[in-house]
């Protein structure tokens, strides 16, 4: 069966997209569409921008070059230097032309990106009412599907309770609500997670889902709204990060050095005769902290006697 025979019979039992869900669907996607194409100019950007800041500064070196030229040529060849100079500045001013344009560009780009995440919010907003105003309409559906459905198991279940006792925890637990009326409250969650036993209701009945097939734009018209985020300008996103003084201590080289420098010298280390000979200091301290020699500084009472002797 092709898609075009499964959407007429979807429609024939009353499972089908509305206009007006159809219409939402199709805005999300246009208001992504331009996000899509404000995105890939404003990552493209700072590519642009670095080329035509090294193409600048190439031109300008470049002119300073055939500048000094012209004080060092023979007069015979000034007239094609400064042709040259002037061809120079020519290619100048539209790189730096179309650099000003494309700053500006950008700048345009970035004060419009509020309005088009707007966009996608409202765009969202319809799809989610008119989606949910679809389901209630699908909900009445199912909830008569259901209703025809169980009344098959009506004989089955008298025919279980009239087998006494072995069947009577069964009875008591089958229940089969209303999808229009059914309202699940915490504490017959917690007695339906309590049952043991294989549900029936639930698996795959391997027969064709109409369902499936009507919902599937609309959860993919959902799923690219939940992968959408705010747009964040360039000057705010972050850096990349970059490992400072890893290889080589606080200030030294960012980059990982390469296996065929030689490495940094070592600290020459004393031998056992040098740190015996070396003078014990006494690096010791008491409870609050201070070293064993701080106490003799603080001793008011002793300079004071001293200073009365000096008097």
């Amino acid at each position: 069966m092709t898609n075009k025979h499964k959407q007429e019979a979807n429609e024939k039992g009353g499972y089908a997209l509305t206009p007006e869900v159809k219409a939402a669907i199709q805005e999300v996607h246009d208001a992504l569409a331009r996000r899509k194409l404000l995105d890939e100019a404003a990552n493209a950007a700072p590519v642009q921008i670095a080329g035509l800041e090294q193409e600048i500064n190439r031109l300008r070196g470049e002119i300073a070059g055939r500048e000094a030229d012209t004080a060092l040529c023979a007069d015979a060849d000034l007239a094609g230097i400064e042709r040259a100079i002037k061809k120079l500045e020519s290619e100048l001013v539209t790189k730096e032309t179309e650099l000003r344009r494309t700053k500006a560009r950008i700048e345009a780009l970035e004060a419009r990106a509020p309005e088009v995440d707007a966009a996608i919010d409202t765009a969202g907003g319809v799809l989610n009412l008119e989606v949910s105003m679809l389901v209630a309409s699908f909900k009445s559906l199912v909830a008569q599907e259901m209703r025809e459905a169980a009344k098959a198991l009506l004989p089955i279940m008298e025919r279980a309770r009239a087998m006494g006792p072995q069947l009577n925890d069964f009875c008591v637990a089958a229940y089969l609500p209303d999808p229009e009326t059914f309202m699940l409250s915490a504490i017959n969650y917690k007695f339906q997670n309590g049952n043991v036993g294989v549900n029936l209701l639930r698996g795959e009945s391997g027969m064709p889902n109409p369902v499936v097939e009507v919902m599937k734009p609309v959860n993919e018209a959902l799923a690219a709204l939940g992968r959408h985020s705010a747009y964040v300008p360039l000057a705010k996103r972050p850096k990349p990060y970059v490992r400072k003084g890893t290889y080589d201590g606080p200030g030294g080289r960012v980059d990982r050095p390469n296996e065929s420098e030689p490495p940094e010298p070592e600290a020459p280390r004393m031998t056992i005769e040098e740190a015996l000979a070396k003078p014990y200091q006494k690096k010791a301290q008491d409870w609050r902290g201070r070293d064993f020699h701080t106490g003799t500084d603080l001793n008011i009472a002793a300079q004071l006697v001293d200073a009365s002797h000096v008097d």
